[in-house]
């Protein structure tokens, strides 16, 4: 007799095939991923992948079996949806409490209510396999996203689940995508990065410093550096052309919504130059920094207009 095979048993043989085929060109054999929560896409469709993430409140949850589950899966690169049918499956994901740590096998298939906010919004993950690495408890919230109404306090104590907050991540994100960008600016501007000390001695400048107190010479102390200045000043009489570091600073100030008692500042000197060198330079750097993290940026006045210290004092 001629044998027959389920829809499932062919997307088994299927994905037994693709993991082999990715393990053959070698990829990475991740037990827990093949893509981010933000990485695929319409091309993707077909393909047999893992995801791994936090698991948001999954969306039409009911006893009927034929009404499929959506789970959105979020990381720090954004949010894919998953959807099941299969009620174990399903069980399993109600089972788990919001934010848990999960891993899904599945295959990429057409989302049928397209979600144009998001760039995975195309698609979706149809379940064959969910695994719950790590379930959350007690969570001081329902939601990431009602996080805000519970008050400072309990971001301040669940910071972690602050930052786990999209808005968050893609912040730092940008962040780090702008101090990346400036740094390998500035590199290809022959500027040479050097870090200098944090606990240095006591200088006379206008901000208060932290004492550090020193465990092995009795009554001395360090200060932690409010800038470097002393230090960049040292190395340009050392001839070091061009320095620059994204510096950390220390000031034991009250804390305002302009200054921190700890903040990062890009810090950089330049040998045998004009004033309009310097401005020239961190103008260009900072105009092409920011239409670079932020495509679609337009400057109203480039050059921008400049005022002398008489007009600025007026």
């Amino acid at each position: 007799s001629k044998k027959t095979y389920s829809v499932e048993m062919y997307t088994e043989i299927f994905c037994h095939f693709y993991r082999g085929l990715v393990k053959s060109r070698n990829f990475s054999n991740n037990p827990y991923r093949t893509h981010n929560c933000g990485e695929l896409k319409i091309k993707d469709i077909g393909r047999c992948v893992r995801i791994a993430g936090w698991l948001q409140k999954p969306r039409k949850v009911t006893n009927n079996s034929s009404v499929p589950l959506f789970i959105p899966i979020h990381d720090m690169y954004g949010v894919t949806q998953v959807v099941t049918k299969e009620p174990i499956l399903k069980e399993t994901i109600i089972q788990a409490p919001v934010e848990s740590v999960v891993s899904i096998e599945g295959i990429v298939i057409e989302r049928q209510s397209p979600n144009s906010n998001l760039p995975t919004g195309q698609i979706e993950v149809d379940a064959r396999k969910i695994d719950v690495l790590n379930r959350c408890e007690n969570l001081p919230f329902t939601t990431l996203s009602a996080f805000t109404s519970t008050g400072n306090c309990a971001a301040s104590q669940s910071r972690y689940l602050y930052l786990r907050r999209q808005q968050n991540l893609q912040a730092i994100r940008k962040r780090s995508q702008f101090i990346h960008f400036l740094s390998n600016y500035l590199h290809k501007q022959e500027f040479t990065e050097i870090d200098t000390p944090i606990l240095s001695k006591k200088s006379p400048e206008g901000a208060k410093e932290f004492i550090v107190p020193s465990s092995n010479l009795k009554g001395q102390f360090y200060t932690l550096s409010q800038s470097p200045q002393q230090f960049k000043q040292l190395l340009m009489v050392s001839s070091f052309d061009k320095y620059f570091q994204i510096a950390k600073c220390f000031r034991d100030e009250t804390h305002t919504a302009q200054r921190q008692i700890e903040f990062s500042q890009l810090d950089l000197e330049m040998a045998f130059v004009t004033q309009d060198d310097v401005i020239n330079l961190v103008e260009e750097m900072m105009c092409k920094a920011i239409t670079s993290i932020f495509p679609g940026t337009e400057f109203k006045e480039i050059p921008f207009p400049r005022l002398t210290y008489q007009d600025a004092t007026k």
